[in-house]
This record gives C-alpha cells, structure tokens and sequence, in this order.
C-alpha cells in the first residue's frame, strides 16, 4: 500500500505445489504476466511484529493523530490535513504535504485534540487503512477451525 522500506514477510517463496485447484487456475490464467509468487501461513501472520517501524526512513507525510477517549494519542492516518499543518508551520501546503522530508523525525505539532508527528510508518499501519482487513477477519476464521499452520496466504504480482 504504501512505501516503507520493509523487509518483506516471506519474500521468494514460489507458488506452493500444493495450492488448491482453485488458486492455481487463477495464476495459470494470468499466464506470463503473474510473477514473483509467495506465500505465508496464518501461524507466521500471528507472530509479525506489526508495530515494527519502516527500517530506512521517516514517512514523507506527517502522521496525523487524534485523542482518543482514554486521552490516548490514537492514529487517524498521514497527509490528510497538510493545510492546516502549514498553518502550524508557517511553510507552504506544498511542504507540509512532504514534511518528512523537511523535519527530524519525532518532530510533533500539537493542534487541540490532534497532534502531528514524523515519524516512520509501521507495519500495521501500512495496511490498516486497506482491505487487508477482510483477509485477516477470514484467515482467523478459518485458522480458529482448522488450525493456524493449515491456513496460507498465497500472492503474486501482474504486470
């Protein structure tokens, strides 16, 4: 989803042999354009680190949160509000919207209820905002059934 300097979850794996009928149908069909395949288990996906940060750089846009109602600082996404956070800063909209790369990271502006922070992206919050949740919510299903080594993920990309 976004750009983070990760190091990948399960990088190289190849396409499983055995995949079911179904998803091996699905890459054959995308024939020659389909590349790079992987795969990972429910059971590696529960050990990930997911608050682990981006290894090489802060984020381009500053993360933005708000107070949640345990007075918590609660992430509400990156680069929504770079206006305001001009007007915070005193620069272009322009520059708000890269400040990563004009500010040290752990540099904050508070603004009320909402705080804006460079910082480095982590791995939940890479996919938080995406549809990775709907893949979650069935792989737990499925792992609570049939047990968590049992249950895979299989992806590759197209051109």
């Amino acid at each position: 989803m976004r750009a983070g300097s990760f190091e990948p979850l399960a990088a190289k794996r190849g396409f499983p042999e055995d995949a079911s009928r179904a998803v091996a149908r699905a890459f054959r069909e995308h024939g020659t354009d389909a590349h790079s395949p992987s795969w990972i288990s429910w059971a590696e996906l529960e050990t990930v680190a997911w608050d682990e940060p981006a290894a090489l750089k802060v984020y381009p846009a500053a993360f933005e949160y708000r107070r949640g109602p345990d007075g918590d600082w609660v992430w509400d996404g990156c680069g929504e509000s770079p206006e305001r956070l001009a007007e915070l800063t005193g620069t272009s909209p322009q520059v708000a919207a890269r400040a990563g790369e004009h500010w040290p990271e752990g540099t904050e502006w508070l603004d009320g209820d909402r705080l804006f922070r460079i910082s480095r992206l982590t791995r939940r919050q890479a996919v938080q905002d995406s549809s990775w949740g709907d893949v979650w919510t069935v792989m737990r299903t499925l792992a609570k059934r049939h047990g968590s080594d049992n249950v895979r993920l299989v992806v590759w990309f197209d051109n």
